[in-house]
């Protein structure tokens, strides 16, 4: 599941704030119709916003993540996520049994979606999690979590989020 989730991550790379500014052939040219680029910067806005309204603790001050920063690899997380739970839902009707563990009281998806969160566990330091905010590409692990899951309609419906809820708010955020 794990390299579902990243070769999901990198395909939607060629549709995001980067990749969209770059041809079939990796050449940097403008292929999008204005329409398109109309539609996901519009769309891009809500993630931005999400993602800028994602605070951490440090020393007692309050930190935000930057969603611009981090947008092209938002993008690609959230698209990522979709792709691999499309993978796995065919793989899981042909075999429905393959991801049973039991003992767990746990569905399939429930169990997807926990994998998926367990890949962004990270420890840092302090001073670590202030320069990624700073100048990572990347949201931190958690964001990362949060921010995609909740944007995905699955989720909710896998572990029962109430509508309105931090894990399934009204307005979801979705590029592609």
């Amino acid at each position: 599941m794990l390299f579902d989730l990243v070769i999901g991550h990198e395909l939607t790379h060629g549709f995001d704030s980067n990749g969209r500014h770059h041809d079939q052939f990796g050449n940097q040219r403008l292929w999008w119709h204005p329409n398109t680029v109309d539609r996901f910067i519009k769309k891009s806005s809500c993630m931005i916003m999400q993602y800028n309204n994602y605070t951490v603790k440090i020393h007692g001050e309050t930190l935000n993540a930057n969603g611009l920063l981090t947008l092209g690899e938002n993008i690609a997380d959230n698209g990522g996520v979709k792709q691999s739970y499309r993978a796995f839902r065919r793989s899981q009707q042909q075999r429905p049994n393959e991801f049973y563990l039991p003992g767990l009281n746990m569905t399939h998806d429930q169990l997807f979606f926990l994998k998926f969160a367990q890949s962004w566990c990270q420890i840092m330091t302090d001073e670590g999690m202030i320069d990624a905010l700073k100048t990572w590409r990347h949201s931190l692990g958690k964001f990362r979590v949060i921010g995609t899951l909740s944007n995905f309609a699955e989720f909710s419906k896998a572990y029962g989020c109430q509508p309105g809820t931090p894990m399934n708010p009204h307005e979801k955020c979705s590029v592609w």
